[in-house]
């Protein structure tokens, strides 16, 4: 049921110029057409709904195994022969898609010994593939050539066209590199909020490999995967200024093609959009998470993460309201419930920092937040030493914090000290939510007392603008540690001894 339900949900986004149509003489009584239309429509949410509904049976039923099956496979037929709309030539994708379907009649003509028409046709393909460096059709188009010459006994021809047929190869190998590189850089990066030392040596060591290739290749899959990559490459290295240099970058390459599509010019605005927001640059960054969500098809996996990135740049501009509008939609989504534990995580700690941050001066606790459960259940981000587990530390010192429970932070804070200098002890690299735990720290070894904490937080407060000024906020910081730094010393506790 799953699977029909995401099928149907890219048929029917406002990408694709005609609806699905699963047609039937008899309509009502079409099962097959049922099926997909009482999915289509919500009626059926799971598996037992519908087999009850069209057989009195079990979902392990045959006949509703068989139903279910020839509904996804007309839809997959829908699906292929639906084109994109886009106001111009078709994208990248769907030119590879119909380019194979062309390829492919071309193929049935030629065996049967159709000779003059499909050669042509060839010939056009591959000029319109090789204006648009699309490599892969390239390949298709030498191959057949190459093997019709050789055939017809034209040897000059036969290896001028085998020439073309092995660099054309050369450069598909190349693509797969580069996107090969970027692969194996984003994989890790999604794991560490915080890079390690050693995601930042293996960048650098990618990137040569990958700039000899692009001097050697410039096709479009090389350059999407060049501009990807070095995006990443600073975000790894917390460059924000330079992550919005190749946003632009990347966003005139895409205006120059005709095979950019919505959703790469919607990836490049996101990526642009979260720089901006860790360079505190907030009114660019909501222009540029707005255009990035109106690109993304609604509720799909990429207005998702950019949910992420927007819920941030309204923590950060005190717009509470609207950020949790944006919570509530996101956690209570389906895409939710079938999430990776790592987005689920994610936005279980952003749940945290809201409700903090949301519950009335005064007020202890937040009816709706329970601090132990919540630490339990986020058991990946646990394992981040350097990076997302200092954001839960930072959490659960500001709950208790907001509860005045002072005796379990006294009992806590061997345990972080000794964390501190286990994990975060590089002096060459200071990262904000290093200090910001140091200046928690500070409250909690001054027994809560404000005249003794604002005498030894001042350094601590400068290094933690001069770090802002060198590389922006962090990925970690869900609400900028300066003003978190005030909300917490507003604590109206501090001024007697505990």
């Amino acid at each position: 049921m799953k699977d029909i339900r995401e099928i149907l949900t890219v048929l029917t986004s406002k990408k694709l110029k005609h609806p699905p149509s699963v047609s039937s003489t008899d309509a009502p009584y079409d099962l097959v057409y049922r099926l997909y239309k009482n999915c289509l429509d919500g009626k059926y949410q799971t598996d037992e709904d519908a087999a009850l509904d069209l057989y009195q049976a079990s979902p392990n039923d045959n006949r509703y195994q068989i139903t279910k099956s020839r509904v996804k496979q007309r839809l997959m037929e829908e699906l292929t022969q639906s084109s994109f709309n886009h106001g111009r030539e078709l994208p990248y994708t769907p030119f590879v898609i119909e380019s194979q379907k062309v390829l492919v009649g071309i193929k049935m003509l030629l065996s049967f010994g159709v000779k003059r028409y499909p050669i042509a046709e060839v010939k056009r393909l591959l000029a319109k593939a090789s204006l648009h460096t699309v490599t892969e059709i390239e390949i298709e188009c030498y191959r057949l050539l190459k093997e019709y010459y050789w055939f017809k006994g034209a040897k000059k021809e036969f290896e001028s066209y085998a020439v073309c047929l092995r660099k054309a190869v050369q450069r598909y190998i190349d693509e797969l590199r580069a996107e090969e590189l970027h692969e194996l850089l984003a994989f890790p990066f999604t794991l560490q909020k915080q890079p390690s030392e050693e995601l930042i040596k293996t960048s650098s060591i990618y990137k040569q490999e990958l700039d000899t290739l692009r001097k050697r290749t410039q096709t479009y899959r090389l350059q999407l995967a060049y501009f990807r990559f070095n995006i990443l490459y600073a975000q790894i290295n917390l460059h924000y200024l330079r992550v919005i240099h190749f946003c632009e970058a990347f966003e005139s390459f895409l205006e120059g093609t005709v095979l950019a599509t919505e959703s790469q010019v919607g990836e490049c605005a996101l990526s642009k959009a979260e720089a901006q927001l860790f360079n505190r640059q907030y009114d660019d960054a909501l222009a540029s998470i707005e255009r990035a969500l109106s690109l993304f098809p609604p509720r799909g996996v990429n207005w998702h993460l950019a949910q992420s990135i927007h819920f941030i740049l309204l923590m950060h501009c005190d717009r509470f309201d609207e950020a949790g509008a944006v919570l509530r939609v996101v956690v209570d989504s389906t895409f939710f419930s079938s999430a990776t534990e790592q987005f689920k995580e994610e936005w279980l700690i952003y749940d945290a920092y809201y409700k903090y941050l949301t519950t009335e001066s005064g007020q202890k606790t937040s009816p709706e937040f329970f601090l132990y459960k919540f630490l339990n259940e986020v058991p990946v981000f646990s394992q981040d030493k350097k990076g997302a587990n200092i954001s839960i530390i930072i959490l659960q010192v500001l709950w208790l914090l907001k509860e005045q429970n002072y005796d379990k932070l006294l009992t806590i804070q061997k345990s972080i000290e000794n964390y501190m200098t286990r994990y975060l002890r590089d002096k060459e690299y200071r990262s904000r939510s290093a200090i910001f735990l140091n200046i928690l720290l500070v409250i909690i070894r001054n027994d809560f007392q404000i005249s003794k904490i604002e005498k030894k937080i001042g350094s601590l407060l400068e290094q933690l603008h001069e770090c802002s000024g060198h590389r922006g906020v962090e990925p970690l910081e869900v609400y900028p540690f300066d003003k978190l730094c005030i909300n917490v010393l507003r604590n109206p506790s501090f001024s007697t001894k505990v």
